[in-house]
């Protein structure tokens, strides 16, 4: 299977450019990241076009991220902080998967000093488990982008779902925690603001990643265009063209979030990732200020090119 990751879209025009592109994959499923909003509150952006245009999108998904707001906003349940109780997790993941995913991890929900993802899939009956991870601190920025950037790859590479959630809630802690421990050195307390970004995401993926992720590479293809498991003509050998991600997200040049912490992190887990650009920041939005630029207007040339030359992915990332 084609598994198509999709996470931040700007705008309604962005949703109905990434419907065209499904419009062309009608059998593929896809793996979506509804982000709308976070801590209860909907994201200035995210109007009630966008909100029907992502819900059009959970239709199509096969897995979807969504947190404890997004899970409410896409339902329309109430929300709150804490105090959730497993038979109202169950009801909400129901009610996602009557919408059309078949696996669903509503990740953002808190139990003292716990986060806790709730892991539903749908096969012959509904099949729930709760992972739960030690908060490491306080929250930052790119969190979320390292977590979907694991089930992104995980699902490419076929790892089953509830084991990702826990490789993916796992590493993230990891990255918290090294970024605490390295806030106070001098070497680095200049490089951003505090709160601002994983310090450490940089020199956990160099010297932590192949050890936590636990992941061998897969890839056996014979041609560019195609990633399908085959064997090298004339041969009985695999084929070394990795699995490639096309990854639609926007690129920060500044700061660790999106497609700058997504792309060494999918790299790592042996998936080639292939940028589709929705926006360009000069640095991500945790800093006082910052450059934009909607790339959208380009988008769909941008995907035409990959139509017309035939290319093929093994998923689509957005993130």
């Amino acid at each position: 299977d084609v598994y198509k990751r999709q996470g931040f879209l700007g705008s309604a025009e962005q949703i109905g450019i990434v419907q065209e592109f499904l419009a062309g994959w009608p059998d593929v499923p896809f793996i979506l990241d509804p982000v709308m909003g976070d801590h209860g509150k909907a994201y200035r952006t995210v109007t009630p076009e966008h909100c029907e245009g992502l819900k059009f999108l959970l239709s199509r998904a096969a897995i979807i991220t969504p947190n404890i707001t997004e899970a409410c906003l896409l339902t329309d349940t109430p929300y709150r902080e804490s105090g959730w109780k497993r038979d109202e997790l169950c009801l909400l993941a129901r009610q996602l998967h009557a919408m059309g995913p078949d696996k669903v991890v509503i990740t953002g929900l808190r139990e003292n000093e716990d986060y806790i993802n709730f892991i539903s899939e749908r096969t012959d009956g509904l099949t729930t488990e709760v992972n739960r991870t030690h908060s490491a601190g306080h929250s930052w920025h790119g969190t979320g982008d390292i977590f979907a950037s694991i089930i992104a790859a995980d699902a490419v590479n076929g790892v089953p779902f509830g084991e990702s959630v826990e490789k993916a809630a796992a590493f993230v802690r990891t990255c918290i925690s090294a970024s605490i421990r390295l806030a106070g050195r001098p070497a680095v307390r200049g490089l951003y603001p505090p709160g601002h970004s994983l310090f450490a995401c940089g020199i956990i993926l160099k010297y932590h990643i192949g050890r936590i992720l636990q992941m061998k590479q897969r890839h056996e293809c014979t041609k560019y265009k195609s990633n399908s498991n085959c064997i090298q003509e004339g041969t009985d050998m695999p084929c070394r063209i990795p699995k490639k991600i096309a990854m639609i997200n926007d690129i920060a040049g500044y700061g660790r979030c999106s497609a700058t912490e997504s792309i060494p992190i999918i790299s790592a887990m042996k998936v080639q990732v292939c940028p589709v650009p929705t926006s360009l920041f000069s640095n991500h939005t945790g800093f006082p200020v910052h450059f934009m630029h909607d790339c959208t207007p380009y988008l769909r040339d941008y995907l035409a090119k990959w139509k017309e030359l035939g290319f093929r992915f093994d998923g689509i990332y957005c993130g």
